[in-house]
C-alpha cells in the first residue's frame, strides 16, 4: 500500500515536471516572439530620445513605475531592449579595447560579452516565474520588470567603459564608490520588483523569498558560467 502510494507521488511529480516544462517552454516562444517583432518595429533612433525620460522617471519614481509595469498597465519593452542593445554594444566595445590593450582576441570572452546580459535577465525571470505560484505573470511582464532592475547595471557599464578608456588610478577609486553604490540600487530595485511580481505584503516572507530567488540565480550563473558561455 505503502509501495503504492509511493508510486503515485513519483508520477505526480513526474507530471508537475513535465508540465512545468511546458509551461517554462511556451512562455519562452511566446516572449521571444514578441521581443522578434518589437525588435523589427522599433525605431532605435526615436527610443534614444525617449529613453532620457523613462530614466529621469526611473529616478524620480521607481517604484511607481515597477509597480505600474508588473501590473500589465505599461510596457516598457521597446525601451529595455534598447538598453539591453547599449549595454551589449559597451561590451563589445571594452572587447575590442582589450584586444589592442592586453592579450589579443579570445572568442569565447567576447561570446560572453554579448550573452552575459542576456542570460542574466532572462535566468532572473524564469526563476521568478517558476516560483511565484500564487501571483502568476507572464513571462514578457516579469522581464520587463526585471529589465528596469537591470538599469543600474547598465550605467555601471558604461562608467565601466569610460574608466578602461580613460585609465586613472585615482579615478578608478572614485569610481569604485560610486558604482558600488549604483549596484546597491540595483539590489534594491530587485527586490521591489520581486516583491510587485509576488504581490506579497509580508516583508519577512518577501525577505526570505527575495533570497530564495537572488541565491538560485547566483547558482544558476556560476553552473552556466563553466560552459563558458558567460
Amino acid at each position: 500500500m505503502d509501495e503504492e502510494k509511493q508510486n503515485d507521488e513519483t508520477n505526480q511529480n513526474k507530471e508537475n515536471v513535465k508540465k512545468t516544462a511546458e509551461e517554462v517552454k511556451g512562455e519562452t516562444i511566446n516572449t521571444f516572439n514578441q521581443v522578434k517583432d518589437t525588435m523589427k518595429n522599433t525605431d532605435f533612433k526615436e527610443e534614444a530620445k525617449n529613453t532620457k525620460g523613462f530614466l529621469l522617471e526611473l529616478m524620480s519614481d521607481p517604484i511607481g513605475l515597477i509597480s505600474s509595469v508588473a501590473k500589465g498597465e505599461r510596457s516598457i519593452l521597446k525601451t529595455g531592449l534598447f538598453l539591453m542593445v547599449v549595454t551589449i554594444a559597451i561590451n563589445i566595445i571594452e572587447s575590442v579595447i582589450r584586444v589592442f590593450r592586453y592579450s589579443g582576441f579570445h572568442f569565447m570572452t567576447f561570446v560572453r560579452d554579448i550573452t552575459y546580459p542576456v542570460v542574466y535577465v532572462f535566468l532572473f525571470a524564469v526563476i521568478i516565474l517558476l516560483l511565484n505560484k500564487n501571483n502568476k505573470k507572464s513571462l514578457l511582464t516579469i522581464l520587463e520588470v526585471i529589465l528596469i532592475a537591470y538599469i543600474p547595471t547598465i550605467i555601471n557599464n558604461a562608467i565601466g567603459l569610460v574608466t578602461t578608456i580613460v585609465y586613472n588610478s585615482t579615478l578608478s577609486s572614485i569610481v569604485g564608490c560610486l558604482t558600488g553604490a549604483i549596484a546597491l540600487v540595483g539590489t534594491v530595485l530587485k527586490y521591489f520588483g520581486t516583491k510587485e511580481l509576488f504581490g506579497e505584503e509580508d516583508t519577512s516572507k518577501m525577505i526570505r523569498t527575495f533570497f530564495v530567488v537572488m541565491l538560485i540565480h547566483q547558482i544558476g550563473m556560476f553552473v552556466i558560467g563553466l560552459t563558458n558561455l558567460i
